[in-house]
């Protein structure tokens, strides 16, 4: 199942060549200990499956301190998705709470005596917001909301036994995954910002949607095992099956082709760019930076790929933390 879609993604988006990237390491393992979001246990699993790894794979236009945040982002994700996994993620009351607090952070408004998750959550949320627009900020808020109260619906879901539909799944997807949220860090860590003047150009938004969708359907393909284990539905190949009866290896296969096609459509949007910034009045300054968003889109479909083919963070299906939030 590993090589799904190896031959797809080596042939139209090579991969990168990870640097050294110790240092990261290192920096990530102070983070994790001076938030307090982890014990040594837990700490030492989330290090196995190599957050820094992740970071590099999927951020190479990094900047400095850019792969440090993507490092801290990713590992923060897999820490807050395993908090769900637990018991939180079966009171939708109690997940209401952990979400109503690390919202108040995304806007700017925290309550005293954060928890462990929403003080590390506000040093994400401060680093890769300094120094952006107004924006970027206003949008990458929304992202976060979209992100963290997804979380909630599917809490309720599960709690009230409710199996989404193959539609209603994939919207619920594009939220409930960070991969929108990714999308926003990958301006961050790499020190440029897509210009408000074209941002919501259907060329860019679709191009966005495309890298989502591809990121979420080979997340879904490659943690089917785990997700199989902890008993969790939300995952487009177990959505397809229930809906449809088909067979695992029909799905898979629909799947993948639906990658392919969106691989493909990715790259001809891509190269529609130069129009899309002339169109626009885009200065010939600013044109640089849509460069660049498209070339983190790229590395993110990619690079998430690859990190998910190789960690070891699939191996510990039924691993769940006690957070204290």
């Amino acid at each position: 199942m590993n090589d799904l879609f190896a031959e797809m993604f080596d042939l139209f988006i090579p991969p990168v060549a990870l640097p050294d990237l110790e240092h990261v390491r290192r920096h990530h393992q102070e983070w994790i200990e001076q938030h307090g979001i982890a014990d040594h246990e837990t700490s030492r699993v989330l290090l196995a499956a190599a957050p820094h790894v992740c970071a590099g794979y999927c951020y190479p236009l990094a900047q400095d301190g850019g792969a440090e945040l993507a490092a801290d982002f990713v590992g923060w994700l897999c820490l807050f998705d395993d908090v769900f996994d637990g018991p939180v993620g079966e009171r939708p009351d109690q997940a209401g709470r952990v979400v109503s607090e690390l919202l108040a952070v995304v806007r700017d408004a925290p309550p005293p005596d954060l928890s462990p998750f929403a003080r590390a959550l506000s040093s994400l949320w401060q680093r890769s917001s300094a120094g952006r627009s107004a924006h970027w900020r206003f949008r990458a808020a929304n992202v976060w909301a979209d992100y963290l109260n997804a979380q909630v619906i599917e809490v309720r879901n599960r709690h009230a036994g409710i199996r989404p539909g193959v539609e209603d799944y994939r919207v619920l997807r594009r939220e409930s995954g960070a991969s929108p949220v990714a999308l926003d860090m990958a301006e961050a860590v790499g020190g440029f910002e897509v210009p408000p003047t074209v941002w919501q150009d259907p060329v860019i938004q679709g191009m966005r949607e495309i890298a989502i969708n591809v990121i979420n359907d080979v997340q879904d393909v490659l943690s089917l095992a785990k997700e199989e284990a902890t008993g969790d539905v939300h995952n487009i190949v177990l959505v397809m099956e229930s809906v449809h009866g088909d067979s695992r290896s029909h799905v898979l296969s629909q799947v993948s082709a639906k990658v392919r096609g969106e691989i493909d459509a990715f790259l001809l949007k891509e190269a529609q760019l130069p129009h899309v910034c002339a169109a626009n009045g885009l200065p010939a300054a600013l044109h640089r930076p849509v460069a660049l968003y498209a070339e983190s889109l790229r590395a993110l479909m990619r690079g998430n790929y690859d990190w998910y083919r190789s960690t070891t963070r699939l191996n510990y299906a039924g691993t769940t933390i006690d957070s204290g939030i």
